[in-house]
């Protein structure tokens, strides 16, 4: 399948009062306390324990101050009612919120840790990240490959049942897989979870694990300012720009990217806070097909690396991957992925820029996909031409920009007037 052929192959001891805030903090314990906890095989399941200091405010010390306590708390409660969560999952009799997939990227992140003191937590968050890798084989068509790494082998025989059930997944009706990743999804709606499965382009990185695909998912809040974000945001947004000119038939900034251009004629750093947003920067491309979508996402992913060295910013700044993807309720209605995800880094600091594919039919624009009309669900999926044509002209960073001839009218009705809130209908007034 067409599909195949451009994206990377899938791989691969105190009272019960633990919680997932507990979980979610887990430090890094000593080597001492590692061993300490550590048991023969057969002894024990789960022996996770964290150190807590405990503030005694009714048992004040001599001079009057509250006085501390030491304890350890006992984690083994909720990473074993997590594993029968994850396992009742991928049998099939489960679905997964958002609280469940909280403590399963802390699991994948303390996975060294977790494999000396409960064991069987790191091999079921792998093997969940095996099912959800398998779901998007699934999806797209592509081979499955059969066996897990043997560092995460099934062991128990729950973990062996949900191993067998992951290898039987595509040769099911599809009716099942899309149920499994509709339960994937419990909650999802305006979270990075919308659009779960991610499909490497060319030699960007493959995920590992749901921990590194989430750093790159969620939007980025940087501990560097909004200043060095802002540099890395305008390297990538005018390198985005830069290559869809030499590919694409038409493009246009859509959403919040459109709304912030309009007012200030750069974007901000901290643009994923506006509603709606999912991305740093938002791009809408025409293209003919789902195969003229896929060439031109792969020329984007080797262009852009070559546009950044070209613009001087080659160095520290680096193209980490971009990806195909979709909102669950479009794969589950027939969708291919309409959607691609690129990643700019620069030290600790990462910006999204995004583009979502449509087609020009005579006188609208079509969102591919049956049951794909989100964010135009107010013209159900069918945009008038006369909202974009003939274009007018927006400014970023000085350089010119294509924008819709009606753009204040196009942002009054995206996805459902979610720009006609209180908090930004003052945007939409007089736009500058």
């Amino acid at each position: 399948m067409a599909w195949s052929l451009a994206l990377l192959g899938l791989a691969s001891h105190v009272s019960d009062n633990s919680t997932c805030k507990d979980l979610l903090t887990l430090p890094h314990l000593s080597e001492e306390h590692v061993e300490s906890v550590q048991c023969l095989p057969g002894e024990c399941d789960c022996q996770a324990f964290v150190p807590e200091v405990v503030w005694k405010v009714l048992q004040p010390e001599d001079d009057g101050s509250a006085g501390i306590g030491h304890r350890s708390r006992n984690l083994a409660p909720t990473l074993n009612r997590w594993m029968e969560r994850a396992l009742d999952f991928m049998m099939g009799t489960g679905k997964l919120d958002a609280s469940f997939r909280a403590i399963w990227e802390a699991i994948a992140v303390h996975s060294t840790i977790l494999a000396a003191t409960c064991t069987e937590a790191p091999q079921v968050a792998q093997q969940l990240w095996e099912f959800v890798r398998t779901l998007t084989s699934c999806w797209l068509d592509i081979e499955t490959v059969e066996n897990v790494d043997s560092t995460t082998k099934a062991q128990s025989p729950r973990m062996q049942q949900a191993e067998q059930a992951r290898l039987q997944l595509c040769k099911s009706p599809a009716h099942v897989w899309q149920a499994r990743l509709v339960a994937l999804n419990s909650d999802h709606r305006g979270t990075f979870w919308q659009s779960p499965l991610w499909m490497p382009l060319g030699s960007s990185d493959m995920h590992t694990d749901v921990a590194a695909w989430a750093a790159d998912a969620r939007p980025h809040r940087t501990t560097f300012g909004y200043h060095h974000k802002g540099m890395l945001l305008k390297a990538g947004f005018t390198t985005f720009l830069v290559v869809l000119r030499e590919v694409a038939m038409e493009f246009w900034p859509a959403g919040a990217t459109l709304l912030v251009l309009l007012w200030y004629g750069t974007l901000q750093a901290n643009l994923t806070s506006y509603p709606g947003a999912e991305c740093d920067a938002e791009w809408y491309v025409a293209v003919g097909s789902d195969s003229e979508w896929l060439d031109l996402t792969n020329f984007l992913w080797q262009q852009l690396p070559v546009q950044l060295k070209e613009q001087g910013q080659e160095g520290s700044m680096l193209w980490k991957g971009c990806y195909l993807t979709e909102d669950v309720e479009h794969i589950v209605t027939g969708s291919m992925p309409g959607k691609l995800k690129c990643i700019l880094v620069q030290d600790d600091v990462r910006v999204q820029i995004c583009a979502r594919r449509y087609i020009v039919a005579e006188d609208r624009r079509v969102l591919l996909g049956e049951g794909a009309i989100r964010p135009w669900q107010h013209w159900d999926g069918t945009l008038p031409s006369e909202l974009l044509l003939p274009w007018a002209t927006c400014a970023a960073w000085g350089m010119a920009v294509n924008c819709p001839a009606q753009s204040v009218e196009l942002l009054r009705n995206w996805d459902g007037g979610i720009f006609t809130r209180q908090e930004c209908g003052d945007f939409l007034t007089v736009p500058g």
